[in-house]
């Protein structure tokens, strides 16, 4: 009805994105290369309409639709270019979504910074959607009871502790064990966590620096 009126505002009339989405969800051979034509044509429409809002809803629908990087890289677009827009709602979906995309790819650390952000923005404005920040907030609160239970008892002594920003060798003290036993106890507890060194501790076992 409103394309027949004359709309031609990508913003109000979203029908590529959207149809770009069920596309994706169908999973037909076709549907990848589908997908990936609508969104470019949705992308190119909103860029030229010229509004930071429609350009940045693009990107998010497109981050929604996609998957691995290529997702990735469309709701971090989507983040910065809504920004500088009048929907500050559409951000906060952004952010939820980015934090919720870097948890499945591995990134919680990253993750929780955006859905931080996400929650900061809607606890200022009450009038902003926070149904898909609470439930990604709720990832993030199950992965601690999670990633602990991966660890040993040992394991997880250490780990709390190097959290907190303790030395191996205040650990190795404080726990009455070699500096050899903290180091091996760090290894594994890396490992088991799926993270490089312990500064992604505090985020993996919900354990912050300075923290009883």
């Amino acid at each position: 009805m409103l394309l027949a009126l004359g709309c031609t505002n990508p913003g109000l009339v979203p029908w590529r994105s959207h149809l770009a989405l069920a596309t994706a969800c169908a999973g037909t051979p076709q549907a990848p290369e589908a997908t990936a034509r609508l969104l470019a044509e949705e992308l190119a429409a909103a860029r030229a309409w010229g509004s930071a809002s429609t350009v940045g809803s693009v990107h998010l629908r497109a981050g929604l639709a996609l998957t691995g990087p290529e997702a990735l890289a469309h709701l971090r677009t989507a983040v910065r270019v809504l920004a500088d827009s009048v929907a500050r709602g559409r951000r906060v979906q952004a952010l939820a979504e980015l934090a919720d995309a870097l948890f499945d790819d591995g990134r919680p650390g990253e993750g929780r910074r955006a859905l931080d952000q996400a929650v900061a923005a809607a606890r200022a404005d009450t009038g902003l959607p926070a149904g898909r920040v609470l439930e990604v907030a709720a990832r993030y609160e199950e992965l601690p009871r999670a990633n602990r239970a991966r660890l040993s008892r040992a394991q997880l002594r250490v780990a709390l502790l190097a959290a907190e920003g303790w030395s191996n060798k205040a650990i190795a003290q404080e726990l009455s064990v070699s500096l050899r036993a903290v180091e091996l106890h760090l290894t594994r507890s890396y490992r088991a966590l799926g993270i490089t060194d312990r500064s992604g501790l505090p985020t993996a076992l919900g354990h912050d620096a300075g923290r009883a």
